[in-house]
């Protein structure tokens, strides 16, 4: 998708329609002598089956093959096979391959780990590598796009104890986690197919436009000339709390082949709840910092300026004109005629963060499939740990309401 974005092609040759494809291109890309584009990307799963796919499939000529990591034996599922099993045997690889990509970039600023929480690899293996890079790279920035699990959605029965304990570490080492929920996707996924119920192919195409929207302020030039280090500093005032919730909306998650749309619509459907993709209601809850709204089309922007100042009163009660940074980039993301995304610093993330704290004491309270983590060399205090430091964050988006909600009453 984030090749496309930039005209680059399956082969890494760019062939672009337009110079706004080129960007910032480096940032993501690395452009050789021989004018091919290779991502800046380091691939690892613990199983071969998803890394063969890529290689068999029609973009395999734009990675290099030296940036794949695979294992052998996989996790089942299970966070401390990644974290202190299968994991700790491809920890070192993985780190230098890192460490070659770092060394020729100029001026890095920081990583993106995009993973799942659900699994045992994207959790446990990814809380192993987000907490070495912390280590091993303390002055630059982490970002990480954590699918988290849902509600309904729950697809792998260890998947409380996987999310729970990865929590936990992306509080503690990242900067910035920008929370996907599977049941957000699969909601906005089956209202832009209608007539079937999303695949995983559905889901993952959604979650990768989500992902386009969300650094398009990194790849392309805007009013607002913004970086991963001026997005922590303005919208995370408090290092823990950095759980962002995205919402995102395009001409086809809205299911319109119109060249354009009416900006009170496109205003009104980026901040309703349907189109949150972490499932929270930002009405019950209280920003941080600015929201910052990225749309990219043709779109006025004074007019969306304008039709903010009436969607705030009825959508973001918290918000106003001024408490929104707004970049508009003239190019449409690819395959789309507009598209629009917003990220918010709110408690309302606590509902979420909760949840998922119930699902785990449920699963906690029986010792289910316990031993599978124990086996590992964990012990239970570990996992009573991690739930407590998930409720105690919970614990502190609660106060800051409060803290909020005093503060207004009084004026």
């Amino acid at each position: 998708m984030i090749a496309e974005d930039h005209g680059i092609g399956p082969d890494g040759i760019y062939s672009g329609s337009s110079e706004l494809q080129r960007g910032r291109m480096e940032v993501f890309f690395r452009e050789t002598e021989e004018n091919k584009h290779f991502p800046r990307a380091v691939v690892v799963d613990l199983e071969s089956d998803s890394l063969n796919a890529v290689l068999q499939s029609t973009h395999r000529a734009l990675f290099q093959g030296d940036n794949f990591v695979s294992g052998r034996g996989g996790t089942g599922n299970i966070w401390a096979k990644g974290f202190y099993g299968e994991g700790r045997r491809y920890i070192d690889e993985v780190l230098e391959v890192i460490r070659k990509e770092a060394d020729i970039c100029e001026g890095l600023q920081g990583f993106n780990v995009a993973h799942s929480l659900c699994g045992g690899t994207g959790s446990g293996f990814g809380a192993l590598i987000i907490e070495k890079i912390h280590e091993q790279y303390p002055n630059r920035l982490i970002s990480t796009f954590s699918t988290v699990s849902s509600n309904r959605l729950l697809g792998v029965m260890k998947q409380p104890y996987n999310t729970i304990l990865s929590l936990q570490h992306l509080a503690e080492n990242a900067n910035i986690t920008y929370c996907i929920d599977s049941d957000g996707l699969h909601d906005i996924s089956r209202r832009m197919l209608r007539t079937r119920e999303p695949n995983n192919d559905d889901l993952n195409h959604l979650a990768s436009m989500v992902m386009s929207g969300i650094t398009g302020f990194l790849r392309f030039p805007g009013q607002m000339d913004c970086d991963l280090r001026t997005l922590v500093s303005k919208m995370i005032p408090f290092p823990e709390l950095h759980f962002l919730t995205p919402s995102f909306i395009s001409s086809a998650t809205l299911n319109t082949t119109a060249p354009s749309i009416n900006v009170w619509r496109l205003v009104r459907e980026l901040f309703h709840r349907r189109n949150m993709i972490t499932t929270c209601g930002i009405a019950r809850g209280h920003f941080f910092s600015n929201a910052l709204a990225m749309i990219r089309g043709n779109i006025s922007e004074p007019e969306v300026t304008a039709r903010i100042w009436d969607v705030r009163y009825l959508m973001a009660p918290g918000l106003s004109p001024d408490n929104i940074s707004l970049d508009i980039y003239k190019l449409p993301a690819h395959a789309t005629a507009f598209s629009g995304t917003v990220l918010g610093n709110t408690t309302a993330v606590k509902d979420v963060l909760a949840d998922i704290e119930a699902h785990f004491r449920t699963l906690f309270h029986s010792r289910v499939f316990l031993h599978y983590y124990t086996d590992e060399g964990m012990e239970e205090t570990d996992f009573a740990e991690a739930g407590n430091y998930i409720s105690n964050l919970v614990g502190e988006y609660a106060n800051y309401d409060r803290i909020m909600d005093r503060l207004q009453s009084n004026r």
